[in-house]
C-alpha cells in the first residue's frame, strides 16, 4: 500500500489497513510527506508510520527541505529498506535525481558517523 493517491493518503485510513493484514512481509510504500492533512498532521504521520514503511519515495520537496528530519524518523524506527527518491518535473530529471540522491546519501552518512543531533541511538 502506498500514501500517494485517494483514501490511503490517509495515516488513520493505512494504519487501519496495516494492522487489518497483520504480517511481517506487509508494508507500506511511503511518499515521505504525502499524507493529507495539516503540516503538523502529515508530519505526525511521517513519524508514527516510520516502523511499518517498507519502501520510500523521496521528493524534490523533502530534499530541499525537511530532509534530515524525515530520514531521522526512519533511522530512529531502525529503518533498513531503500532510500529511493523520485523527481517529476519532465526536465532535467537525471541531473535532479544524482542531486536528490547526493543530499540523501550526505544525511545518512551523517547519522552513520553520529554527525547529527536528529538521531536516537541504534
Amino acid at each position: 500500500a502506498e500514501n500517494h493517491w485517494g483514501p490511503e493518503r490517509s495515516w488513520t485510513n493505512l494504519q487501519k489497513l496495516y494492522r487489518a493484514v497483520d504480517h511481517p512481509a506487509f508494508g507500506i510504500s511511503c511518499h515521505i510527506g504525502g499524507w493529507s492533512g495539516t503540516d503538523g498532521e502529515r508530519d505526525a504521520a511521517d513519524r508514527e508510520a516510520a516502523p511499518w514503511i517498507a519502501h520510500t519515495h523521496i521528493s524534490w520537496d523533502i530534499c530541499e527541505g525537511p530532509l534530515e528530519e524525515k530520514l531521522a524518523n526512519l533511522w530512529n524506527a531502525g529503518y533498513s529498506g531503500s532510500y529511493s527518491v523520485e523527481h517529476h518535473s519532465a526536465r532535467n530529471e537525471y541531473r535532479n535525481v544524482a542531486i536528490q540522491l547526493a543530499k540523501v546519501r550526505a544525511v545518512l552518512e551523517r547519522f552513520r558517523t553520529g554527525a547529527s543531533d536528529r538521531v536516537g541511538k541504534r
